[in-house]
């Protein structure tokens, strides 16, 4: 069993779940549990299967979606949560026929029934939660429940003894702080926490044409994207449709204006010298840590040196210009492509290399 890996549930996913247990729409969460060996996705990935069999995300490389429908629509008719293990090695008859992810994958399906309003609560709050079950010996769900540090652990299905809540709040609350996922042995069963927090936010200076294909990356990579124009420009929130504010502020506003935390990833690519050299100055005096601006070093030269601006060693560290990672992209797609890539290897604390290069499993495990 894996521990200490990472959710990688997305904020699209979230949010839809959201809304599906607002609207009490028939609904199928569908969630990686366990892993052994390699899969195409981790535990804390989650897919939803609605009533009509519509799939929304995916947790394969499509080997089994079409199993899920068929396992979805009878745990929506038994309205019972239900685990499920597949053997994509080679060497169980029924799966193992080379076409997944040569690993051994659990699931748990479970309906989005009026007992997760709770969830709906958390989500609406956009607060960090938990969502925290625990397994039998045969591995099937005893209990599920949503933790979060406002409502403590409330119990969507079956209890949880206190004493064992009482023992696993440490990793609850680590749940809440980083938005793991782990499975934990328990004396008798598991216990699986799922932590989710809030998605990291990107904030893109300018409103040019380039602007629009670093918001849809950016919002497809799990960003939650706002923008900011200056010099008057229109707002023009249709402009930017995967948006999810758009500000119209001078450069110097930045920090009085918007709430700048270390969960901020801004973009400068507003092209105008002044603005961008302002707007710069104004974010050094922010937590955020990443810094980037569209253009040339010898650009970012000129702008420290004309508005004599001091950069402590803390400060390079966060500042990325040239802009984005070296793929060769010249396209204003190739572009995004390469500063998206590179805002997704700093949130996720990685170097940017070949992953033919990397040594170790795709994935941390």
């Amino acid at each position: 069993m894996d521990a200490d890996t990472w959710a990688v549930a997305t904020p699209e996913i979230v949010e839809r779940v959201g809304k599906l247990v607002r609207s009490a729409e028939d609904a199928v969460l569908i969630t990686v549990l366990d892993v052994e060996r390699s899969a195409y996705r981790r535990p804390g990935a989650k897919m939803v299967v609605t009533g009509d069999g519509t799939q929304i995300g995916s947790v394969t490389a499509g080997c089994l979606e079409s199993r899920f429908v068929e396992i979805a629509t009878s745990v929506l008719e038994t309205g019972t949560p239900r685990v499920e293990t597949f053997d994509l090695t080679g060497e169980d008859g029924e799966w193992g026929l080379g076409v997944g992810c040569n690993g051994v994958i659990t699931f748990l399906f479970e309906p989005l029934t009026d007992a997760y309003a709770p969830v709906g609560a958390a989500i609406s709050a956009d607060e960090p939660f938990a969502l925290v079950a625990t397994l039998d010996e045969d591995e099937q769900i005893e209990a599920r429940g949503v933790y979060s540090d406002a409502r403590g652990l409330v119990p969507l299905l079956g209890e949880f003894p206190p004493a064992m809540v009482d023992r696993v709040r440490p990793q609850l609350d680590d749940a809440l702080t980083d938005g793991s996922t782990a499975l934990h042995e328990l004396d008798a069963g598991e216990l699986f926490v799922d932590g989710i927090v809030p998605p990291p936010r990107l904030l893109i200076l300018g409103h040019g044409n380039d602007v629009k294909p670093v918001v849809e990356l950016g919002t497809k990579s799990g960003f939650v994207v706002d923008i900011v124009t200056f010099r008057g420009a229109s707002r023009a929130t249709e402009r930017f449709p995967g948006a999810r504010t758009v500000h119209t502020l001078s450069p110097t506003e930045l920090t009085e204006t918007l709430a700048l935390d270390p969960e901020t990833y801004v973009v400068i690519m507003s092209h105008n010298f002044v603005d961008d050299r302002l707007a710069f100055e104004t974010l050094l005096d922010s937590p955020v840590p990443y810094i980037g601006l569209l253009g040339p070093h010898k650009r970012f030269e000129e702008m420290v040196t004309d508005g004599e601006i001091q950069l402590t060693a803390e400060d390079r560290e966060r500042i990325y210009t040239p802009i984005g990672v070296d793929i060769g992209g010249e396209s204003p797609y190739g572009i995004a492509l390469s500063i998206v890539a590179e805002l997704l290897a700093v949130h996720n604390d990685r170097e940017i290399k070949h992953l033919a290069d990397r040594e170790r499993a795709i994935h941390d495990r």
